[in-house]
């Protein structure tokens, strides 16, 4: 019924029937929406009337070529004005005459009123590297008397001025439609203008609210998520993974590394790879902006994302994201070297050595005459690189030796 306001939500993996075919719409696609009315008459043998189509929404990415909802109460982001009769402007509330319906503006308070013969005209440029460009607006009609008589949206396609759109005398008082006007390809050229503009006699008029050139809205369903994730690490300061990429590269779309500490429950440093690239090298020389260097001998978790940015109106609405399995990779740990000592004690020495390591702590191990490694003192500083032992046996031999040591690995200096 008329007025009435309906909604219909549309779920990856649902059957629909009807002229969907019983199909479902899928993850990893993208697609277009538009609505029609569709009826039958007892005078048609099936449904097959069927009203103009409105498209849902509009703007990719920068694709709003022009926009005005006329709420700067006046033509000012219009190029040329043609106003004749001293009604025709910006006005909010009923318009004079109410022959058309309104009440008001369709969005927000004001809206454009031109009488019979005015009109405007918006400069658009070259679009000729678009596609995919529809004119969307709401549009009323008032006092048209006969089909001679109507109120327009016209294209100028480089040489020529075209009718896109009219509301003839059936649209009389019908109050606001919702108009979706795609323009033919070969209307598209380096010198397009758009113009709104009534045709009939005195007294009649049109109103126009939200205007908007633009292209075609994509609506992107979720990415297929990355599979076969492996990782590694391959060398010092480095975190590789390799992993099945399983989505469709709609741009502007990419993948990105997640990489965290095991545990830390911190936010993932993030790591933006472009399709169609399934490895990457994480690390000082890898090419990536590091905001946390990569840790001798710790323990990271790594992901993959896939993510599709949903544009609407010409700017970011919505990040769509898919995630893989997360695997587990401790990196490499480098031992001390350069271990030497001096000032022979009873009970010790003083130690000295390069630390290679930049995580974790230190720990010195001492033997005595061939037997197990014991621990003499732990948790030294990863910098530090000096220590004095003052607590073996008097008169006894010892084999010392430093270790890199961390939570989740430990690398002992070659003897």
């Amino acid at each position: 019924m008329k007025g009435n306001t309906w909604s219909k939500t549309f779920v990856v993996g649902e059957s629909y029937h009807g002229n969907y075919g019983g199909k479902s719409i899928y993850e990893d696609a993208r697609y277009q929406f538009r609505l029609s009315t569709t009826k039958t008459t007892p005078n048609d043998s099936g449904w097959g009337r069927h009203s103009e189509d409105i498209y849902a929404d509009y703007g990719n990415e920068g694709n709003v070529y022009f926009e005005d909802d006329f709420e700067t109460g006046d033509f000012s982001n219009w190029d040329t004005t043609n106003l004749t009769d001293s009604a025709s402007s910006i006005i909010s509330g009923a318009p004079p005459g109410g022959d058309s319906g309104l009440s008001g503006a369709d969005e927000g308070t004001y809206y454009a009123h031109l009488e019979s013969g005015d009109s405007v005209v918006k400069t658009l440029g070259d679009l000729s590297s678009e596609s995919d460009v529809i004119v969307k607006c709401a549009m009323a009609a008032g006092s048209m008397d006969n089909s001679g008589e109507n109120v327009s949206i016209d294209w100028y396609d480089g040489s020529t001025w075209r009718t896109l759109h009219a509301l003839y005398h059936e649209y009389n008082k019908q109050g606001w439609v919702d108009v979706s006007a795609r323009v033919p390809p070969e209307w598209v050229s380096s010198d397009n203008r758009l113009r709104l503009s009534g045709y009939g006699g005195s007294g009649d008029y049109g109103e126009w609210d939200r205007v908007v050139v633009s292209d075609i809205l994509h609506e992107y369903t979720t990415p297929a998520a990355p599979s076969n994730l492996s990782v590694d690490a391959p060398a010092r300061h480095t975190v590789s993974a390799d992993w099945t990429t399983n989505a469709t590269t709609f741009p502007p779309s990419f993948m990105e590394v997640r990489v965290r500490v095991s545990g830390s429950g911190s936010p993932r440093d993030k790591h933006q790879i472009d399709y169609p690239r399934s490895t990457a090298e994480l690390g000082v020389n890898a090419g990536f902006d590091e905001t946390v260097p990569v840790r001798d001998g710790e323990q990271y978790d790594v992901r993959l994302d896939a993510l599709t940015q949903q544009f609407r109106r010409g700017s970011t609405s919505n990040w769509w994201r898919s995630t893989s399995s997360e695997k587990t990779v401790v990196t490499p740990l480098p031992a001390p070297t350069d271990h030497t000592y001096t000032s022979v004690t009873a009970v010790g020495a003083a130690h000295a050595w390069t630390s290679n390591h930049n995580y974790g702590t230190t720990t010195l191990q001492a033997r005595h005459d061939g037997g197990d490694w014991e621990d003499v003192v732990t948790g030294l500083n990863h910098a530090d690189e000096t220590y004095t032992i003052t607590s073996l046996l008097n008169g006894e031999q010892y084999d010392v030796r430093a270790v890199a040591v961390t939570e989740h690995t430990q690398t002992t200096e070659e003897q």
